[in-house]
This record gives structure tokens, C-alpha cells and sequence, in this order.
């Protein structure tokens, strides 16, 4: 018994758990002054279950993503372990703001307790910032439009955003930065920061209430029985965090698509995502600054001596209704359409400029089918790995991201409008059990119609158009003697040109040398430019664009194709059908379909150069038979190796006619 005692001595003296035991008022352990101790214990479960995530994660733009898709769907608690870790971030902000509150609303930040206030502030600042990494780091479109938001506020900011630049470190991913901060920094300081807040709270006692509470229990309370009432409030709230996680886990959303806005953002952020669609970019940072400012502000614009709500009306009413307001951003944010807002406000211009007509029109066109062309990337991956929940997104949004420019496409070519069969597309998607094979058939359709569209908006042919426009405004902005816009349209024409003066020095070296551009611009910069000269230059100019819009109207352009570019073209197709032979040879017949389809993509301008050197090569490059051939529910695999072995005799026999 003695040993017992001494044990119990040595452990008591080693451990001072006594000093746990001071008075607390009875009203410390109700429900709205345990909200900080509950916001602690789903930061407990968020280690946990961050720390189990982390051996999982891959921090890499190119295969975070899929790391989290894998742990979902390869390991059996995987769904449930991100589910809890995500619900209790959930949990632990809402508890967070209703702690801050009620702190608010009690004036518990009154004298003596300023300091302490302040640093529940940075609490709060370090749990959005843990939030919003955690948004980022999923990397599906959500997290990529967060990251592009923040990479754009950051250059707003100049040298204060310098780390939320991609050129800082910029061999370190951005989105890998994030990582960082949010499974080591982030958490070290949270840390740091609680146990300064938990020695201020012991230090200067709970706060009392803010009226007179008709029943305050008169006996002895101490800190001890607070802590079994958390205890009990645990418990609870497991039982609630399993539920959640079990009947309504978290989902992943698709890889993101590059250059893609359409995504609200969590809803933590909801009500500044109003502001953001009223002032853009900046409005983020002033109305993320304005609350700030107000949290901070709050001690020291409620001086009076008391907390007493009798004494406090004007505040608590300010309070409220600036919640209010808060509250209404937020349901207004959930009622607006999501907008482009990358791009708006800092030093961008807001507005085009001379050459914005048809040449802007087209660049965003390309944009559009750039964007298009991503996300087809995207759903021939989840057609591949037949993720019916990816692919029904994806099939959503290639048709939100086409549906604006098919009018344009249409005024050049109505064919191929009808092409892009992404109605057909979601419909496949709808379907309980989605048919993968057709819907591959039909996004390889909508692949090629987009390779055609973009070559008419961004081909050479389209350059020239647009050099053309721009040749005009020059020759307009000179009648009018201004020489400011006619050096800008000298340096857009450069611009415009320059990609494509290549390609023509192989067809036309004459043309070239009359689309002078350096010469136009050294003309431009003189004191007093030879505006007759410059005229004449441009009608040069023009002479030559006209006869080049008549050569790749004519086809000419297109079908002569340089050795070295054939030979390059030759090689890269001679490896795919290595690859789809020996997808094939190991039954990956999905993958073999998806190489077969970048192989017809790779073959297209081969077959143009083609057609005028020996057509019967163009007829054994048959990919669309290949294609076929994959879809078919039993592929004869005979079949199969028997064309890719009279392709490849094709490339071989197509090589001699270029050398």
C-alpha cells in the first residue's frame, strides 16, 4: 500500500494535474462555453486523420488528384478516413465562428482579456488558411480554381503576395508550397498559438455572463468537471462525425481543367465571392481585410466597462446586423451564377483596345477550344478508367465551355458544329450503367472537330486574317496622324506574324521578305516617321497576305510537307503503334483504344501530304477501322495486329517518298 502511495506521490509531483483543479463558474460548462473545447477536439481528429491521409497523398500537380482517387477507391476505409477528416474540418470551422460569436456577442474580449481576444483572431486567420489549403491540395477543379484565385490576388498584392507567386522557388510546385504550409507550418503555428490562447484563458478566468442569470449554481466547480463535460461532448460528437462520414461521404471532384472558371467556391467563402462578383479580384482582398479590421477593431471600439447587454445595445446591434449582412452575401453568393473573374481588376486592362474586333474574337475562341480540348483530355481519362461520376461532370462542363463559341464555329464551318455532339455525350452520362464504349466514340468525334476548329481560329489562315485586320487599323490610325496606335498595330502585326513566317519561308520565301516587319517597326520609332514610306511598306504587306490567304484557301499550303517535319511526323507515329500493339498484347484493350485515337490525331496532317503523293498509303493508315475494331464487344485481336501491321508498313513505305 505504501508503494502504491509513493507511486502515486512520485507521478503527482512529476505531473501537476492539481493545477487543473481551480474554480470555474458554474455557467463554463454549458454548451456555447464549451464551443472552443469542441473546435479543439475536431482539430485532434483532423491530425489524426490528416497524418493517416498524408502517407497516401502524392504532393505533385500531376498526380495529387489521382493519389486521393486511388486511396477512395483501392483501399477499403480510404472513403471513410477523408470523409472524417473533411467533415471535421466542416465541424471545426462552424464551431470556430459560432465561438467567435458568442464571444462577441458576451464582450468576453473586455478588459482584461484584449490580448486574448487578438489571438483567437489569429486562430481563426490560421483555421480559414488550414481550410483553404485543404481546398487547394485535393487538386480537382475546385482546388485549381482556389489556387488560381490566389495566385491572382497575389500579384495584386506585388511584393507582399511574392509566395503566393508560381516564379517564387519555381522549380517547387505552387500547389506542393501549399502542402507544405498546410500539413507542417500551418498546424505548427495553430499549435503554438492554442496553447498561448488555453495559458491566457486559465490565467485571466472564464468571462462572466453578459446579464443576470436567474439560477447561477452558488457550489464549487472546477476546470476538472468542464473537462468531463467536453469529454461527454466528444463523445457526441464522434458518433456525429461517423454518421456523416458513413451516410454522406465526401466526393472528389474531376482532375481540373486548365483555364476553367465555373466552380462556387467552399462556403466558408461564400460571402465574399459576392463582393468578388461585384468588384473582382481585389474586392476578395478588401472584403477578407474589412473583417479582419472588424475582429480586431472590436475591443477597442467597445470600451465601456461592463458586458452587460443593457449597456451594450448600439454594439450588439451593429453586431447583429453586420452578421446579417455576412448571412445575406452568403445566400446571395448560392443564387448567382458563378463568373470569369480572373483577370479582372490590378493592372489588366479591363477593357480592349483598337484590334479587339474580329482578332480578339478569335483569340478567345482559341481560348475556348484550348479550354474544350482539356477537358476532352479529362473524360477520355475517366471513359478509360470508367469513372461514370467524373465523366457525367466532364460531359457537363465541355458542353457549358462550347455551347458560347458554336456560333462562331458555325459561321466558318456548320459542319462541324454538328460534330460536337455534346447533348448526345450527357445523355450517355445519365444512364445508371453509362455505355463507355460509345461514349468514346463520341468524344473522339468532338477531339477531332476541335482539332479542325482550332486550326481554322488559330492555323495559319486565321493569323492572316488577323494580320490583315490589324494591317487596316494601322493604315487607319495613320490617315488620322496617330502615331502612338499605328506603332502599337506595327507591334501587334509583328506579333501576329512571327508564328507563322516559318511555315511560309518553306512555301514562299518571297513572301517573307515582303512582310517586313522589323523594318515596318524601325520606321515606326523614328522622330519624325516617313508616313509615305510606311504606306507603301503596308501595301507591300498587303500584296503578300492577299497571296498567301489564296495559298492555304488553295490547299497548297497545307499538303506540302518538309522532310524533316515528315520524318518527325513519321517517327512519333511509329511509336504509338509500338505502344497500341503492346497495349494489345496485354489485353489493356481501354488503353489501346485511347493510344489509337492520339495516333489518328497524329496522322492527320500526314494524310493531307499524303493524298498527293500516293493515296493508297492514306487508305492503309486506317485508324477509323482500328477504332472500330477496339469498340467491337468481342475485338478479334487477329484483326487488330492485321492492321497495325499494314500501318506500319504504310509508315515505312511513306518514309521513302519524303526523303
Amino acid at each position: 500500500m505504501s508503494e502504491s502511495k509513493g507511486v502515486k506521490a512520485w507521478f503527482k509531483e512529476r505531473f501537476p494535474l492539481a493545477t487543473f483543479g481551480y474554480e470555474v463558474p458554474s455557467h463554463a460548462n454549458t454548451f456555447l462555453f464549451s464551443l472552443g473545447g469542441i473546435t479543439m477536439i475536431s482539430v485532434a481528429i483532423l491530425i489524426v486523420t490528416g497524418i493517416i491521409l498524408a502517407q497516401f497523398y502524392s504532393a505533385n500537380p500531376t498526380t495529387a488528384n489521382q493519389s486521393l482517387r486511388t486511396l477512395m477507391t483501392q483501399y477499403q476505409l480510404g472513403p471513410f478516413i477523408r470523409s472524417l477528416h473533411v467533415w471535421a474540418a466542416e465541424i471545426a470551422v462552424v464551431t470556430l465562428l459560432l465561438h467567435i460569436l458568442r464571444l462577441l456577442f458576451y464582450g468576453s474580449y473586455k478588459k482584461p482579456r484584449e490580448i486574448n481576444w487578438l489571438i483567437g483572431v489569429v486562430l481563426f486567420a490560421l483555421m480559414i488558411g488550414l481550410f483553404f489549403t485543404g481546398t487547394v491540395i485535393k487538386w480537382d477543379q475546385e482546388g485549381y480554381e482556389a489556387l488560381a484565385h490566389t495566385t491572382a490576388i497575389g500579384k495584386l498584392l506585388g511584393p507582399l503576395g511574392i509566395y503566393l507567386s508560381p516564379t517564387f522557388i519555381s522549380n517547387v510546385a505552387l500547389m506542393s508550397k501549399f502542402f507544405t504550409l498546410h500539413i507542417s507550418i500551418l498546424p505548427v503555428l495553430l499549435v503554438t498559438v492554442i496553447v498561448a490562447h488555453l495559458y491566457l484563458v486559465k490565467m485571466l478566468k472564464i468571462s462572466p455572463l453578459p446579464y443576470a442569470a436567474k439560477s447561477e449554481d452558488s457550489g464549487k466547480h472546477t476546470f476538472f468537471q468542464h473537462i468531463y463535460k467536453l469529454i461527454g461532448y466528444a463523445f457526441i460528437f464522434i458518433g456525429l462525425l461517423f454518421i456523416l462520414a458513413v451516410l454522406f461521404p465526401s466526393e472528389l471532384g474531376p482532375k481540373p481543367v486548365i483555364g476553367v472558371e465555373a466552380y462556387r467556391p467552399p462556403w466558408l467563402f461564400m460571402g465574399i465571392f459576392s463582393i468578388e462578383n461585384w468588384a473582382g479580384i481585389p474586392g476578395l482582398i478588401w472584403g477578407a481585410v474589412v473583417v479582419a479590421i472588424m475582429l480586431i477593431l472590436a475591443p477597442f471600439v467597445d470600451r465601456g466597462k461592463t458586458q452587460l447587454f443593457k449597456d451594450r445595445k448600439a454594439f450588439v446591434i451593429l453586431s447583429a446586423l453586420t452578421v446579417l449582412l455576412l448571412v445575406g452575401l452568403t445566400v446571395n453568393a448560392y443564387a448567382t451564377k458563378p463568373k470569369q473573374h480572373i483577370g479582372m481588376g490590378g493592372g489588366e486592362a479591363a477593357s480592349t483596345s483598337m484590334d479587339s474586333g474580329s482578332m480578339d474574337a478569335s483569340s478567345g475562341t482559341v481560348k475556348s477550344i484550348d479550354d474544350a480540348m482539356n477537358v476532352v483530355t479529362q473524360l477520355q481519362t475517366a471513359i478509360t478508367n470508367k469513372d461514370a461520376t467524373s465523366g457525367k461532370t466532364l460531359a457537363g462542363k465541355l458542353d457549358e465551355t462550347l455551347d458560347p463559341v458554336k456560333g462562331a464555329i458555325k459561321s466558318k464551318d456548320a459542319a462541324l458544329v454538328d460534330q460536337l455532339k455534346t447533348d448526345d455525350l450527357t445523355d450517355v452520362f445519365k444512364d445508371s450503367a453509362p455505355d463507355f464504349v460509345k461514349a468514346g466514340s463520341l468524344v473522339d468525334g468532338i477531339q477531332k472537330a476541335l482539332n479542325q476548329a482550332k486550326d481554322m481560329f488559330s492555323g495559319p489562315a486565321a493569323k492572316i486574317d488577323d494580320a490583315m485586320g490589324i494591317l487596316g487599323q494601322m493604315k487607319s490610325a495613320l490617315a488620322s496622324k496617330d502615331m502612338k496606335m499605328a506603332g502599337d498595330k506595327a507591334t501587334a502585326l509583328d506579333g501576329t506574324l512571327d508564328p507563322i513566317k516559318k511555315d511560309l519561308q518553306s512555301k514562299d520565301a518571297s513572301l517573307v521578305s515582303a512582310l517586313d516587319t522589323d523594318s515596318l517597326m524601325d520606321l515606326m520609332k523614328d522622330a519624325n516617321p516617313d508616313v509615305a514610306k510606311i504606306n507603301a511598306m503596308l501595301g507591300t504587306m498587303q500584296t503578300a497576305l492577299d497571296k498567301a490567304k489564296a495559298m492555304y484557301a488553295s490547299g497548297t499550303g497545307d499538303n506540302n510537307m518538309k522532310p524533316a517535319d515528315a520524318a518527325k511526323e513519321l517517327a512519333d507515329a511509329k511509336t504509338i503503334v509500338v505502344q497500341v500493339r503492346d497495349a494489345v498484347s496485354v489485353n489493356n484493350l481501354p488503353g489501346a483504344y485511347t493510344l489509337s485515337s492520339k495516333l489518328d490525331k497524329a496522322l492527320d496532317p500526314l494524310k493531307d501530304a499524303l493524298k498527293d503523293k500516293d493515296p493508297s498509303l492514306v487508305d492503309a493508315l486506317n485508324t477509323d477501322g482500328l477504332l472500330d475494331a477496339l469498340q467491337d464487344p468481342a475485338p478479334d485481336l487477329a484483326k487488330i495486329n492485321s492492321i497495325l501491321d499494314e500501318m506500319n508498313n504504310a509508315l515505312d513505305q511513306a518514309g521513302s517518298l519524303f526523303k
